[in-house]
Formats: C-alpha cells, structure tokens, sequence
C-alpha cells in the first residue's frame, strides 16, 4: 500500500503543470544571484545557474562536467542538485573546488553500495541510513552559511506533496533529504527526493534573477533499469518515466543543456564511478567552449 500511495503522490505532483513561482523553503539564508559584470570593453558577462540533474549513480557523472567548467573559468553563481545530483552539487558548493568533488567521491567507494537487493529480496531493507556514516565524514557540520557557492537542493515531503528548498541548517541535514528516491532507496521518514521538480527547480531559478540557467542531463532517454527485473517492480518504472518528463520540460525552459551520455550504465552501479566522471568531463569541455564562445567568459 506504502508503493501504491507514493506512486500516486508522484504522479499527482507530476501533473501540476505550473509550479509555483517560489518554492517553499527551509528560511533561506543563501544569497542572491551575483551581478553581472560589463565595461564599455566587454559585453555583458550573465550570472551562472547550474541544475545537476537526477539518476542514481549516473549523477556522478556531474563531477566531471564541474570539473569542466571550472578548469575552463566558466563562473557558476549557484548550483542546484536534484536527487544524486545533490551530493556532487554540494561537495563542490562546499568549498568551490572540483577537486574536493573527485576527493568525496572517492571516499564514496568505501562506502556498500552495491546493488544485491535493489530488486528483489532485500530491497525492503535499503535506506539512506547506509549514507550516514559518509555524510557526517565528509559534511560533517558544514552550514549552510559557510559555503563558497550558493547551494540548494528540493525534497518532497511524503506526506504532502509540498516541494522544499534544502538551504539551511546543516549540510548533511539537507541531503538526508534530498537523496533517497526509489528503487535506490526506500522512503524512511517524511522526505524524500525532489526528482521530479526539474522544471519547478529552472523556473525558480529564473525567478530568481539568474540570466544564464545551465541544465545537466546524466539520465538520458532511457530507463537506468535491467527491463527483465522491472517485471515485478512496475511503480519505479512509472516513477522514473515521469522523471523523464520532468527533465524534458526543463531542458526546453533552460537557456543551455549538457547532456552527458550514460547509455549502458545503471542507476545501482556506483563502481563506474570513473567511467563517468570521465564522459561528464568530456561533454563539459565541449560545453565550456560553446559557453564561452557564445556569452564572453
């Protein structure tokens, strides 16, 4: 019954079609969108908003495109992370680093996440609880103020349905919320991750003020599932086909799109972590040249 209600509640905020102009938020702290730099010499330099996008191990892919970036000086004003794009997006929020990123990764290898019972037997069992020893090492008490770029991330709350900015408190608070989506993780406690709010996450932003919104595609048009283990598990495939969905919206509503291909990579499979920092930093070059090329960075 616990499937069959949370498969209703994100079917039923999938078909709000007009999100709300300000999302609520946990009182937000985070600062606004930096101004805009121009000179009689240069053209007008816009403000930088980059969204990681959801699915699973393939957000690790996002490391790489942030790595990109900055090696190639692209200034990015405030980074968002939906789902597994919120643990990329703030390990780099927290000190404006790309190399922190590849560090916290790497320190992600030690924790077990491999995929026995991501369907099937023992799934039941999965919670982002296998996270927090991680979490408290590499976050520890980091607040929220002291980050060197602006972050935030959405959850949702389960009972209500009510979409929430993560961008006050503590760090590795917000994330407990903002990561576990299933099938990955189960649902324990009243949050979980906002995978579906792609297009309420660059409309906010545009809300906001930022010029240039800059959206990270790591999941792709397919489904991150094996098909022949999906037989028993039908919510996860209507779950993320509205994920999908919610992407493409985004993708139409967001002034550039990096899409990084993922093909043959699953949700589960967090020891390819390397592969796709490897593709993420390739499509993040081309990015940062066609970036620079076209608004002056």
């Amino acid at each position: 019954m616990l499937k069959i209600a949370f498969t209703f509640l994100i079917l039923l905020a999938a078909c709000r079609t007009t999100p709300p102009k300000n999302l609520p938020t946990s009182p937000s702290n985070a600062p606004g969108p930096t101004g805009t730099r121009e000179t009689p010499y240069t053209r007008e330099i816009p403000n930088v908003a980059v969204v990681l996008g959801p699915g699973g191990a393939k957000a690790l892919a996002h490391a790489g495109v942030i790595k990109a970036l900055q090696d190639n000086r692209i200034p990015i004003s405030k980074v968002i992370g939906i789902e597994w794009g919120a643990l990329v997006a703030a390990a780099y929020a927290a000190h404006g680093q790309s190399h922190e990123v590849d560090w916290k990764l790497y320190r992600l290898d030690q924790v077990d996440l491999n995929s026995k019972g991501l369907f099937g037997i023992g799934r039941n069992d999965r919670s982002i609880k296998i996270l927090d020893g991680y979490l408290k090492e590499n976050f520890g008490n980091i607040d929220y103020n002291s980050l060197k770029v602006p972050f935030g991330c959405p959850s949702r709350n389960f009972w209500t349905g009510a979409l929430v900015w993560q961008q006050r408190g503590i760090l590795s608070d917000g994330l407990r919320r903002c990561l576990p989506f299933p099938p990955l993780f189960q649902i324990r406690g009243n949050w979980l991750a906002g995978a579906t709010s792609s297009r309420a996450i660059v409309e906010q932003l545009k809300n906001e003020g930022y010029k240039l919104v800059v959206y990270v595609d790591v999941l792709g048009p397919t489904l991150p599932f094996e098909k022949e283990k999906l037989s028993d598990d039908p919510e996860s495939v209507i779950i993320w086909q509205e994920v999908q969905r919610s992407i493409n919206e985004a993708e139409n509503l967001a002034n550039e799109v990096i899409r990084v291909p993922t093909d043959g990579i699953l949700l589960d499979r967090f020891g390819s972590h390397k592969e796709l920092v490897q593709a993420g930093e390739q499509e993040g070059i081309r990015a940062a040249s066609r970036l620079s090329a076209k608004y002056g960075f």
